[in-house]
């Protein structure tokens, strides 16, 4: 095998590995996941789960604030003045939030949300796939009276699934854990370029014929 062949395969085998890479394009699969929705003024409301985009509430009704609210922090993560967040519990600390979303591809994902204690010790979470089963979990214990951040990356998920995004608060009664800027992102397995594919199956045909000369002397 000559070391020009050689060089051409090793670099139809690099670009492929780029040309993969670069055609992943994250997508956000968490639906109002910022608790903009619905838009309300004062300091706090509650309203029914089938009025909410994207989440429901095992109370059957979910509460949020906004930056009308006195009490640190007045405002969303996000530190804006519009900036809205959910309190998980309504009437009790052992009432939780959810979210499900489809996966149509295999690929991977990073997952990230930001809570504030309140009243409560912490916050418990979940993130969990029909397929690939538990990607995140834990009990985040609160250090500070201010927006905490939870964040993980490179989560392998499968096409076909269901992920499924859970919160309780841990103690606080009804004046439990709040979260905000609730993220899914995902990108897809990358698939090769025709061009890219194209060098590496050339290289591979090369190799092949090398081979073949080779046993016929």
């Amino acid at each position: 095998m000559t070391k020009k062949l050689l060089s051409g395969l090793a670099a139809g085998l690099i670009l492929y590995g780029v040309a993969s890479v670069s055609l992943a394009t994250p997508i956000e699969l968490v639906v109002n996941g910022e608790f903009e929705n619905p838009d309300f003024t004062g300091s706090w409301t509650h309203v029914l789960n089938d009025t909410v985009d994207g989440w429901s509430n095992s109370s059957g009704q979910m509460e949020f604030w906004n930056q009308g609210e006195i009490r640190s922090p007045s405002v969303g993560s996000d530190g804006l003045d519009t900036g809205q967040h959910h309190e998980v519990s309504w009437n009790g600390d052992n009432e939780f939030t959810i979210q499900d979303f489809g996966i149509l591809s295999d690929g991977l994902i990073g997952f990230s949300f930001d809570a504030w204690k309140r009243a409560a010790n912490g916050i418990s979470y979940s993130l969990t796939g029909s397929l690939s089963g538990i990607l995140a979990s834990g009990d985040h214990q609160f250090t500070s009276n201010s927006w905490e951040a939870i964040s993980y990356t490179g989560l392998s998920v499968q096409g076909g699934e269901t992920l499924s995004l859970w919160f309780d608060s841990i103690g606080g009664g009804s004046s439990g854990a709040h979260i905000d800027q609730v993220s899914v992102l995902y990108a897809a397995a990358p698939v090769p370029e025709p061009a890219t594919m194209f060098l590496f199956g050339t290289g591979l045909i090369g190799l092949a014929g090398v081979q073949a000369r080779r046993k016929k002397r």
